[in-house]
């Protein structure tokens, strides 16, 4: 009775005739319901057959049984637990009783679930992660081989600061100007001015790898081409949360002088209609004028 555990003793057959005080502290119940194969009634549906048919295919065999299920408390709460059974003989090698013990395994039982999900997350994420460095590595194009390394160092490279800081809040999420930061400051060396506005807005772990390259290319194209490839030239990233609904990006870049699209749509052009559309589910419109190009990026806002 002052044992931790849940404690029984059974007939040879299996028939439950004695539980501990602990037993009955749990369960509510009294012996009179649970005698012989009423300990059935705390039991999980969805494990109740595979529980049963497991004990008493031990018994047949005279085996030490042991399992893991869901037991009810009380209170209607279900906690998992590991149950064994041993067999106890007489003089003569005969089973006289079985002594059974349940050990609550509920946290352990809960960590494990967690360290699968974990892995799954892993390896769901590491997938992700591969597929897009694969694109990056497929859809890159340059003159020269030197030149097409340092894109592909400069595009994996994204992947790997939003996957740090990602990692740093345990997967949990980042906030949108600290990736728009981590893209800005990745490439000291740009020239013109850079404005930022905008409000703490929430983006969600499955959002940030991609969003993260999106600024990185948008950042590579401004330095290449527009407000950050001269002195005069002027950025401005602001964003907004609508109605909890949305998140809205105006990219604008502006001070450049006789600007025009390019007639040859790169893979910073692609890739950026691609992560809005296709993995952000958002909508990307571009416009232009004489002193420099304006994006205008919505995204839905994350559940959270």
């Amino acid at each position: 009775n002052h044992i931790p555990q849940l404690a029984w003793m059974a007939q040879p057959d299996g028939y439950v005739y004695w539980y501990n005080r602990r037993w009955y502290e749990y369960t509510g119940t009294t012996l009179e319901e649970v005698r012989g194969r009423g300990w059935e009634k705390v039991h999980h549906p969805d494990h109740i057959e595979r529980v049963t048919n497991h004990f008493y295919a031990c018994l047949q065999l005279r085996e030490p049984w042991e399992d893991t299920f869901p037991l009810r408390r009380h209170d209607g709460e279900w906690r998992w637990f590991l149950s064994r059974a041993a067999p106890i003989y007489d003089n003569g090698g005969q089973i006289i009783r079985w002594f059974g013990s349940n050990t609550d395994a509920t946290e352990q039982k809960e960590a494990e679930c967690q360290q699968n999900r974990l892995m799954r997350e892993v390896d769901h994420r590491a997938k992700n992660a591969l597929a897009v460095a694969q694109a990056v590595v497929k859809l890159s194009a340059a003159d020269t081989i030197d030149d097409y390394k340092q894109l592909v160092e400069s595009r994996i490279a994204a992947l790997c600061r939003a996957h740090m800081l990602l990692a740093d809040s345990q997967w949990q999420g980042a906030d949108l100007r600290m990736i728009i930061n981590g893209e800005l400051s990745a490439r000291a060396g740009n020239a013109g001015d850079v404005y930022l506005s905008g409000e703490a807005v929430h983006i969600d772990a499955s959002q940030g790898q991609s969003l993260a390259l999106l600024f990185n290319e948008l950042v590579a194209n401004a330095e290449r081409y527009g407000a950050l490839s001269a002195d005069e030239g002027k950025l401005s990233i602001q964003w907004r949360l609508v109605d909890g609904k949305q998140i809205e990006v105006d990219w604008i870049e502006s001070g450049m002088k006789e600007v025009a699209p390019s007639e040859k749509r790169g893979f910073g052009s692609i890739v950026t209609e691609r992560i809005v559309r296709q993995q952000l589910s958002g909508k990307l419109e571009s416009r232009w004028n004489s002193h420099g190009v304006a994006y205008q990026i919505t995204l839905p806002a994350p559940r959270s």
